[in-house]
């Protein structure tokens, strides 16, 4: 997790930003529903960001789960009973 500040440099609601940063780079992201900027000192959706504007974010990675599951059968014949 880590907070990212930058300059709207192109947003499209839903789900594209593409921020400026000071060193003048530009990088894009997509934005998960129900995300909320920090603009002004308050939270808003996208669908308030506005191009120039300068915006805080909290970059959350989640590393995708695989779950494996397994099930095993074992057949067989019982020897001979004894003579």
């Amino acid at each position: 997790m880590r907070t990212i500040t930058g300059k709207v440099w192109q947003v499209s609601p839903p789900h594209g930003l593409i921020l400026t940063f000071p060193d003048g780079a530009h990088r894009r992201y997509r934005v998960p529903d129900g995300t909320m900027f920090d603009i002004n000192g308050q939270k808003q959706s996208i669908f308030n960001v506005r191009k120039g504007m300068m915006v805080s974010a909290t970059i959350v990675r989640e590393a995708p789960e695989t779950e494996v599951s397994s099930t095993r059968m074992i057949t067989g014949a019982a020897p001979p009973p004894p003579a």
